[in-house]
Order: structure tokens, then sequence, then C-alpha cells
């Protein structure tokens, strides 16, 4: 999937190295790159504001004052241009009632300021309380997490007497991931990468030279072990879903005539998004979501029909054997007049629109 986190994660951490070498140094080159790059990272993608916001904390934890000014307009003037459309009343309204009305299965922005200032401030406490979901959001990322929890828990003293910038902002940066990102979602994990890589090897470092921790050396081996396993786990299951894209994607998608409106698997992009207009499900999941209901098959097809006005839908087996949202499971179509069955085997099942349904 083409998601920015790399790239934000990349320029983050540059901004912390540039951070730190003008605070060690006391000087305003470093800390305006440092700018520079947290500004970057959120015009990437709006959830990396965490960067400028880390940065200034930062640095006024560390009673930097001048530096933090250089810091401040620097980044601002880069985070800037993210607002270059929201120039006019209108734009801006729009741009927050979408932060607002998310159309995702999370209230996102507007679980954070609905309420009035005290349930705005008690609905952030509950995020950061729940934070722990992040961490430990699947087997993707349990291993690294614990790997992570464990050293800065259990040598958090040793950290902050010899690696103190480091871990203040990380620190940091947990705190307001919580707050300020727009999901506990382990993808955002990301940003946060680079320092769990530091704070683990600092830690295994310290545990292999000193011989009185050993029981932390048996908890890491066991961590250690364990996630050599959900690695394992999670290779398999990409191998599994391992297929030829291209190919496979035209093969079916030819049965469509081209320019069609088609309700499909997203990956469908790869390589037929010139020739077919192609839609995701997502968008009757976010239907379910926001209005709290369960669609039927039929609901569904109507809406596909009507509101949608989409051609034709492909249903892959993911859709035959899902069971967050079984509207064609085992591939069996209810009698309806808005789609009839076209084509079908063993991979694929294609549904055209009927004509008296446009």
């Amino acid at each position: 999937m083409f998601r920015p986190e790399v790239l934000i994660m990349m320029l983050g951490f540059l901004s912390f190295y540039f951070t730190c070498v003008g605070v060690k140094n006391v000087k305003v080159y470093p800390i305006m790159l440092s700018g520079l790059f947290a500004g970057l990272a959120f015009v990437t993608h709006l959830n990396a504001l965490v960067f400028p916001v880390v940065g200034f904390f930062f640095l006024l934890f560390n009673k930097k004052w001048n530096l933090l000014i250089y810091y401040t307009l620097v980044c601002s003037g880069v985070c800037l241009l993210y607002t270059h459309e929201l120039w006019n009343q209108t734009n801006l309204e729009t741009f927050l009632y979408q932060l607002k009305h998310w159309p995702t299965h999370q209230e996102t922005f507007g679980e954070k300021v609905d309420g009035g200032i005290l349930m705005a401030i008690w609905n952030n406490i509950l995020r950061v309380l729940n934070e722990h979901k992040r961490y430990f959001w699947d087997q993707d990322v349990w291993g690294i997490s614990a790997l992570f929890l464990v050293t800065l828990i259990s040598q958090f003293k040793h950290l902050w007497n010899n690696y103190k910038s480091l871990t203040i902002y990380t620190l940091l940066l947990m705190f307001f991931l919580a707050v300020l990102s727009s999901s506990h979602g382990a993808r955002y994990l990301v940003y946060l990468m680079p320092f769990m890589s530091v704070i683990i090897g600092l830690g295994v470092f310290r545990v292999i030279q000193t011989p009185e921790l050993k029981i932390i050396k048996w908890v890491y081996l066991l961590i250690f072990l364990v996630q050599m396993v959900f690695v394992g786990m999670t290779y398999g299951s990409i191998f599994e879903k391992n297929y030829n894209h291209v190919k496979e994607h035209h093969r079916y998608l030819s049965k469509v005539e081209k320019g069609s409106r088609v309700l499909g698997p997203w990956e469908f992009v790869y390589n037929e998004i010139d020739e077919y207009e192609i839609f995701s499900f997502k968008t009757y999941e976010y239907i379910e979501d926001r209005e709290h209901i369960e669609l039927t098959q039929r609901q569904l097809l109507e809406k596909a029909a009507l509101d949608f006005e989409m051609d034709y839908i492909i249903l892959n087996k993911e859709r035959k054997n899902s069971k967050e949202f079984p509207w064609f499971k085992n591939w069996n179509i209810v009698p309806n007049p808005y789609f009839e069955e076209v084509f079908r085997d063993e991979n694929y099942l294609i549904l055209k629109r009927q004509s008296s349904s446009v």
C-alpha cells in the first residue's frame, strides 16, 4: 500500500537528530533544519503534526528559548504550505466539517473536540489511556512493542541518565501520538520505529554487557523468540496472498466493458485504474459504521445500483468468506431487480447491473 508513514518517519527522525545537534552545540543552523524537516513531515500528512509539536515541547523542556524561536519560525513557515487551499471561508468550513465527520470506523477528530472543553479534555485522557491498543494491535507489532516497552520500563533510569534527549523526545512522541493521531492504528507506530529500534538496541547491548541483568536477558530472549514466530506467521500470510496482480486483474476485468463503474477489490487499481472507474467496498462499511446498521445483501445491491450507479460488482474469495461483512457469504446472490450474475469461477464472481435498474 502506498502510504506516507515511511517518509514521515524519515523526516521526523531527521528533525530529532538536528534538534539534538542544535541543543548540544547551541547552534541555530541545525535547529532551523530541525524545523524544516518537522514542517515537511506535517506537509506530508496531517497526522505528522506530532513532530512539529514534539520538537516545540522538547526545546521548551530544555529551556532553549533562543533556539525555540528559530525552530518555531521555520517550522511554522513550512507548515503554512499545508493551508494554501484554506485561505477562504468556504474551504475552511469544509475542512473543519470533514475533520469532525470522518467517514471511517472511528470518530477521529470529532471525538476529541465535541462536548465542550471538559468533555474534550476527558476524551483525550481516554485516548491516552487506550494507547496500549496501538502497541498490541496485532501480531505484526506485538513482539517489537514488547521489546521496546520492556526496555523503556526496566532500563528507564539508565536511559534517562545516559541518553536523556532520546528518552525525553521518545516519551513526548509517544504522548502526542496518542493525543493527535487519527486512530490507535498500528501503522502510526512507524513514526516511532527509529526511536524504538535505538532504545531496544541500547537495552540489548547493556544487558549483554551487564551479567547482573540475567532476568531481563531471559525476558529479551523469550520475547525475541516469540517475535520470530509472529514474523513467520506474517510472512506466511503475505506469501499466501501473493499472485500476479496485473495479469489476474486484466484477465477478469477484460470481461467488463472499459469505462464501466466497477465495485470490487481495491487491489484492482493495479494496473486497471486507467481503464475502469474502480470503487471499494469500504464505502459500504463506512455507511454501516456511520448509520449504526448492518446492510443486507439486497440493501447493498440497491445502494450500488441506485445511489452509486455501479455497472458491475466483482466479488473475490475474501467477500465469499468474510465474517465481519458477510454481505455475499458463500456467493449466494438473493433474487433482486438490481444485479444479475454474468460470470463465475473458483476465484471471482461478476455481477452486472440489470437494465431495468438503470
